[in-house]
């Protein structure tokens, strides 16, 4: 189920749709750094892949922005940042 929301991505007025978890997530990082989510879509649209549609790019900045608040935190790799030494992490496979 995706909550539909209205902001302004550089001025201009938008539809974006996000999971109930994201949006809150959002919510959240913008509290935290003192932006509205506004400011925080317009630099996620700002920052998107040429390919990639806004509420992906949104997405992707929410991402973003957790892992560098869990990685301040503790010891984190670096997996996600540099896509020339890519090392992703190992899932657990539940019920093998």
């Amino acid at each position: 189920m995706f909550t539909p929301r209205n902001v302004r991505i550089g001025g201009r007025r938008t539809s974006i749709r996000l999971e109930p978890e994201l949006l809150s997530a959002l919510e959240h990082i913008c509290e935290a750094r003192g932006h509205s989510i506004d400011t925080a879509c317009t630099a996620a649209a700002k920052e998107k892949a040429e390919q990639q549609n806004i509420t992906s790019a949104i997405r992707s900045y929410i991402v973003r922005n957790l892992y560098a608040v869990h990685c301040s935190r503790s010891q984190c790799s670096a997996w996600w940042r540099n896509e020339d030494d890519v090392v992703r992490p190992r899932l657990a496979v539940v019920g093998t």
